[in-house]
């Protein structure tokens, strides 16, 4: 594929068909990390430090990890119509006996811990969603290239002055109203009235950055020194097959570049060697795995 052709051309190949391969370079134990749920801890419980995100490492965009929203076509369901999915975000707790959500890294006692979408970039006319438990509309909806000025509360206590900051809220939802690649940008913050002056006890955790994909979808395509590298996101859900072709009136000219392979929730990258002369499409078909 010639250099000069924009992602949105290998966007519309794939949104015609989905796929990847048998020379993908899988990422070794990616499948096995908990990408359920974003954690929340703080540099120390000492007034002014930090909030972070203590897993964000796993989910930031130089992990290389997507988060697959599937598309909803249940007439019944409150997400008809969208790309919906979930990560829970999940301050840590200092009660020993929540099991995995405790840590000693856990905010100072009476924070109280919000997280807003600072900004949302993606395809042209998308918005990225987000939705409480319950309600038949979103809480709020952000329009790509722009961001949200709400907050949204994840410690389940009121904010007395000695309360948990856990939180672990299930239900709530993130949706995409149009396929395509997103990345959204998260901060967390202490919004509570514990610390001194009757302000936060912690400063806000520095952004983080996470990939959303509408269905499937492919990054990008760079060619150099005649290899074209196709770059697509993946599901463990699915096997991934890259095809290639040089005349996209030829509905028979698809031919295997890679694959089938079992897909990890991360970003996976093909080569092809022989993009030599010409111009070259690529597609990459995707196929729901069965055990």
């Amino acid at each position: 594929m010639k250099s000069s052709l924009k992602n949105k051309l290998s966007e519309f190949l794939f949104l015609k068909s989905l796929l990847a391969g048998a020379a993908l370079a899988l990422v070794t134990g990616a499948a096995a990390q908990d990408h359920g749920h974003l954690y929340i801890s703080a540099e120390s419980k000492n007034a002014g430090t930090r909030l972070y995100f203590d897993n964000g490492s796993i989910f930031d965009a130089p992990s290389a990890y997507v988060k697959t929203l599937v598309l909803n076509t249940n007439p019944a369901s409150r997400f008809f119509g969208r790309y919906d999915g979930n990560i829970t975000f999940t301050p840590r707790s200092t009660n020993i006996l929540r099991g995995a959500d405790y840590a000693e890294t856990a905010a100072a006692p009476g924070s109280v811990i919000h997280f807003q979408i600072m900004q949302v970039e993606g395809p042209a006319g998308g918005a990225f969603q987000y939705w409480e438990s319950t309600g038949t509309q979103p809480a709020f909806n952000i329009p790509v290239g722009s961001g949200a000025t709400n907050f949204v509360k994840i410690t389940e206590a009121l904010g007395e002055p000695n309360g948990d900051p856990y939180g672990h809220i299930h239900g709530r939802r993130f949706t995409a109203t149009v396929p395509g690649l997103y990345r959204a940008t998260f901060r967390a913050s202490d919004l509570s009235t514990n610390g001194l002056s009757a302000g936060p006890i912690h400063v806000p955790s520095a952004p983080l950055q996470i990939h959303f994909q509408a269905g499937f979808s492919i990054a990008s395509i760079r060619r150099n020194n005649g290899v074209s590298t196709v770059r697509f996101g993946t599901a463990t859900t699915h096997d991934f097959t890259v095809q290639s072709n040089t005349n996209l009136a030829s509905l028979n000219g698809w031919v295997n570049v890679a694959g089938p392979a079992r897909g990890t929730d991360y970003f996976q990258s093909v080569p092809d060697p022989a993009a030599t002369n010409g111009m070259k499409f690529y597609r990459v078909q995707a196929t729901l795995f069965v055990p």
